[in-house]
């Protein structure tokens, strides 16, 4: 797929740069490497998953106790049993490279579906230093494992294999729905869709999981896991670990607790629809944007999550003509130097990619653009210091800057599921497009 002309210049010759395999992988492994150097030391986050999926293989009861555990049973012992086999208490770095090997499986799987060929490496290390997943590699969450797995299950074509092979495909999927479930609604979705003619199948792999976890881990295992979710899973959908747009409403005493978290339900349940109606209009196909959609849409939503978007915000917005106006924030938002970086570092990366955008704006004269771009980024860095100064606490700030990010990344997504053609763009645009230009004559 050519790029847009809106970001020919230097971001074009770069990424259409005829560069041998051996270049680009060295560029990938570069990335790769500098991800590998910057984690914590320590299993951190996955820690939590590994010591829960032990209970369980041990028979114990994993949704007692001080730390309540809210994935599912199976889900929890085939990562217990997975880190095992690669001894990741004593080299906790193996799993990190293990979650890497994993979300460069789902990027490549996304840009493939997305119609992008060809410099498949450089893509892949320029969306690995993305933010999202700096922060996934900062606290060594399991995020990278359970997109590498679901992404190998959608990746397979049901149609065109053995039998054995989608009940394998659906078994793992469902394990990673287990793990994350509200990471891995969207791939769930996409899987059954587009494998529709195959649901008899897809049903009895979830079925056995459940017969074969209740015969040989523990009795009643899965009905102790709804019964944990029903009591305190809810709850934790606004506030405490929460960093969502519900969690933000409530922090800054917009709405009680429980009017925003039925709010946060509500707005999860209109994306959900508002992608049903979609499909009906344009196919089957329009499935593939509720990948990212319906996680950045659930209430309960971390920076790292936003590592689902990272590959369809890249390949928007350098494909489609009709973002350019919020293509330089959008970058700036998937490369800040974390969800809470200083003001100075963030002026900086802005400053950066600032540079790099003016000069592909002004080789086309396009000037307007470069203007709302640049009042994009200045908005961006005032709200990081004005919150940053109203804010009560650590957690609120946070949680500021994930609805932030949240804005313009559905924003964007939203647009590609409701545009008509993507490579047109709407009245709006243009209205907007003449004003500005006539303004800026």
């Amino acid at each position: 797929m050519r790029l847009s002309k809106y970001t020919d210049g230097m971001v074009s010759r770069i990424l259409s740069a005829k560069l041998s395999l051996r270049m680009q992988f060295l560029l990938y492994l570069a990335s790769f490497s500098i991800l590998v150097l910057w984690m914590s030391g320590s299993l951190a986050d996955t820690s939590y998953y590994f010591q829960s999926g032990q209970k369980v293989f041990q028979g114990q009861n994993p949704y007692s106790g001080d730390l309540p555990f809210f994935s599912g049973p199976t889900g929890g012992w085939f990562l217990y049993v997975i880190g095992k086999v690669f001894f990741i208490e004593s080299f906790p770095f193996v799993w990190q490279i293990v979650n890497l090997l994993g979300v460069s499986i789902f990027f490549h799987t996304i840009i493939i579906k997305l119609g992008v060929h060809g410099n498949f490496a450089m893509l892949l290390a320029i969306m690995l230093l993305s933010s999202p997943i700096r922060e996934m590699v900062v606290n060594n969450q399991v995020t990278g494992f359970v997109l590498g797995i679901a992404a190998f299950a959608i990746r397979t074509r049901l149609g065109a294999v053995h039998n054995i092979v989608i009940i394998l495909n659906s078994m793992l999927l469902y394990l990673m729905f287990e793990l994350k479930p509200n990471l891995v609604l969207g791939l769930v979705l996409y899987f059954v869709v587009t494998n529709k003619e195959k649901l008899h199948l897809i049903i009895l792999s979830v079925t056995s999981i459940f017969v074969l976890a209740n015969l040989l881990l523990m009795d009643g295992i899965y009905m102790k896991w709804f019964n944990a979710i029903q009591s305190q899973g809810v709850a934790n959908l606004t506030g405490n670990e929460s960093l969502g747009l519900s969690t933000l409403i409530y922090e800054s005493d917009l709405l009680n607790k429980e009017n925003a978290r039925i709010l946060g339900i509500s707005l999860f349940l209109f994306c959900f629809v508002l992608v049903l109606i979609a499909a009906l209009f344009k196919g089957l196909r329009i499935f593939l944007l509720a990948i990212p959609l319906l996680p950045i849409f659930f209430p309960y939503l971390h920076f790292l999550d936003f590592a689902i978007t990272v590959p369809f915000i890249i390949h928007f917005v350098l494909y489609q003509t009709n973002l350019r106006y919020i293509a330089p924030i959008a970058i700036v938002i998937l490369y800040l130097p974390g969800p809470t970086g200083g003001f100075l570092k963030n002026l900086l990366v802005f400053l950066i990619l600032a540079a790099v955008i003016t000069y592909d704006f002004y080789r086309y004269k396009l000037r307007c653009d470069l203007a709302v771009g640049i009042l994009f980024g200045a908005a961006l860095l005032l709200s990081n210091f004005l919150f940053d100064s109203y804010a009560r606490n650590d957690h609120q700030l946070q949680s500021f800057t994930v609805v932030r990010a949240w804005l313009i990344i559905s924003l964007i997504l939203l647009w590609e599921l409701t545009s008509n053609r993507a490579s047109k763009s709407s009245s709006f645009v243009k209205v907007l497009e003449f004003n500005l230009k006539r303004f800026w004559k």
